[in-house]
Order: structure tokens, then C-alpha cells, then sequence
């Protein structure tokens, strides 16, 4: 079954002793340990669309996600898959509405243990981020469905947990951005 909704985050990074402040307050449950595998087309089509595929493992479980910027915020889609294969029926079905064939090439790959609480207005996330050679903590908070704009209520609980407010950018452009500093760390290093 696909779903496509549209989705309203906020996020930012926090530091391991501000993580476990929160831990330590007993309302954020474990949820799961996470793969996400990010890809794109050879000639990085969606990148240019604004555009992020991804393949996320969890318990055996594969789900597709394509998530697409808008003005307004990020739309959607996601669905169950059987196998972990760009190649599934269900992703040629969706990437038939662009009318020609792709050669998928992996962009990257993030782990995750989350942690969550849900309020009246959406669910935290507290994800513990590991990507190829670095980590990082980010608090994430998603609106429900319906909820529109509670920018406001994302800061005023911030303020009471007593963390500073810094957004960040999403895991996939993080990921993209550590690659990049490796890179450069591993230019520098040799001789």
C-alpha cells in the first residue's frame, strides 16, 4: 500500500549530554536500529528534482521512500517493498511516471537507533546517527498528519528542556556532507 503525504519536521543536532538529559526524563521509549540506504541515478536526476530515494531496513522489514522538497515543505511517498532492490516491481511502477529508464547508483547509508515520545502535536525522535566514519544526535520533531505549523510549541519545549535551538539539515544531506569532509580529511593525510 503506498502512502504519500505531506510532512512538516523540525530538527536540529544536540550533544551527547544534552541526549541523555533527555533519557534521563523516562519519556522517550526505544523504537528501533534502523539502515537507511540512499540512492539516486547515475546521472543524479532526482538530486537535480530535489529530490531523495531511500531504502530503510528495519526487523527485516524494507520500505521505499522518495521524499521530494517543495515550497511548502517535503511530499512523501513510501511503501513496503520485498526485497532490498531499486529494482522492485513497486519502485519500477512509481519511476514509470518519468517516462524513461534509470541506472541506480548508491549515494550513501546512514544507521539509526531511535528513540521517540509523541505529544498532542507530533512525535520526537531522538536519532543516534552513525554514518561511515562519523556520528551525530539529532532530535527531530514530525508533525501528525493534519498538524500544520507548531514551530512555535517545537521551541518553547526546547526552552524547556534547556537546548539551544540550531536547525540542522536532514540525515541524507549530513551524510553527503561527512562524505565530503572524509574525503577532504583523506586528500590532506597523504603524503
Amino acid at each position: 500500500m503506498m502512502n504519500v503525504r505531506f510532512e512538516i519536521e523540525y530538527k536540529i543536532l544536540i550533544t551527547p549530554n544534552q541526549a541523555t538529559k533527555l533519557l534521563r526524563l523516562g519519556i522517550f521509549t526505544y523504537k528501533t536500529h534502523q539502515i537507511n540506504d540512499y540512492f539516486d541515478s547515475d546521472d543524479y536526476y532526482f538530486s537535480r528534482q530535489k529530490s531523495v530515494l531511500r531504502i530503510r531496513t528495519r526487523n527485516q522489514r524494507h520500505i521505499f521512500t522518495q521524499k521530494t522538497e517543495t515550497d511548502a515543505g517535503l511530499v512523501e511517498t513510501e511503501f513496503d517493498i520485498d526485497s532490498h532492490n531499486m529494482n522492485d516491481v513497486k519502485i519500477k511502477e512509481l519511476m514509470q511516471t518519468h517516462q524513461r529508464p534509470f541506472t541506480w547508483i548508491t549515494s550513501g547509508q546512514s544507521e539509526t537507533t531511535r528513540y521517540i515520545y509523541d505529544d498532542q502535536f507530533g512525535q520526537w525522535c531522538l536519532d543516534f546517527n552513525t554514518f561511515d566514519f562519523i556520528c551525530d544526535i539529532e532530535l527531530e520533531y514530525e508533525l501528525f498528519e493534519g498538524v500544520n505549523d507548531k514551530k512555535e510549541h517545537f521551541l518553547d519545549q526546547l526552552k524547556k528542556w534547556d537546548i539551544p535551538h540550531f536547525p540542522c539539515q536532514s540525515k541524507f544531506k549530513r551524510m553527503l556532507d561527512y562524505h565530503e569532509l572524509h574525503q577532504d580529511d583523506t586528500m590532506i593525510s597523504k603524503p
